[in-house]
């Protein structure tokens, strides 16, 4: 069985921890030698890459619009808005030969980051959009993201499945990601797949529920 098979569950073992990922005892479990980090973090999606993908974090600068990411690196957003539920991003992505712009939403109540990739072609096919879990940190003028390496995508029309399982696992046997934000992202996933299967997996469902009114994606 894959990660991308997992449905939401109601036990409550596995509302605390969905994956069976040890993240408590994370410590002593990954100084066992000889096991590969998908047999000790017990994830569904067997063998684990060894490539590490280092947390990304990236600063929203909401006076100048302008976006910072850990890489270095810098992107001008077209729209960069502050609203009663998060934060409105859209930039263009001139690098992506499929898509024309990204757009962004941040909802740091839920620890949430939604996006959708526009495509250039009006008869091109649309990217499923992508719930990740971020952890949120703003004050009057910035808005720092650190992404938790899970999520969900959400094609609209048939049943959302969890994404970036490898990567994620391998981030908490390298321990680039810690057992709290670990915890976190799980919990997070688990929480808003659950929630979305409530609604058949229907975005705009969900985020009607959260009294988020505006239409996804936006046009």
């Amino acid at each position: 069985m894959t990660a991308d098979t997992v449905k939401g569950r109601s036990t409550d073992g596995d509302a605390r921890n969905p994956f069976g990922i040890q993240t408590g005892t994370m410590r002593d479990v990954t100084n066992r030698p000889g096991r590969s980090p998908g047999e000790h973090l017990g994830l569904l999606s067997g063998r684990v890459g060894t490539v590490i993908t280092p947390q990304l974090v990236d600063t929203v600068d909401t006076f100048t619009g302008v976006r910072t990411y850990s890489s270095g690196g810098t992107r001008h957003l077209t729209t960069c808005q502050v609203e009663r539920w998060g934060l409105r991003m859209e930039c263009p992505t001139p690098e992506d030969p499929f898509a024309d712009c990204e757009v962004t939403w941040l909802l740091p109540d839920l620890g949430l980051r939604l996006t959708h990739q526009r495509p250039r072609s009006r008869h091109g096919r649309s990217a499923p959009s992508t719930l990740t879990a971020v952890r949120v940190q703003r004050d009057s003028r910035s808005w720092r993201t650190t992404d938790l390496l899970l999520g969900l995508a959400v094609p609209g029309g048939t049943t959302a499945r969890i994404v970036r399982s490898e990567e994620f696992a391998a981030a908490v046997a390298g321990r680039v990601l810690r057992p709290g934000d670990a915890d976190l992202a799980l919990r997070t996933v688990h929480r808003t797949l659950e929630e979305m299967s409530h609604f058949r997996h229907d975005l705009n469902a969900w985020l009607s529920h959260l009294d988020i009114l505006d239409v996804w994606p936006p046009l």
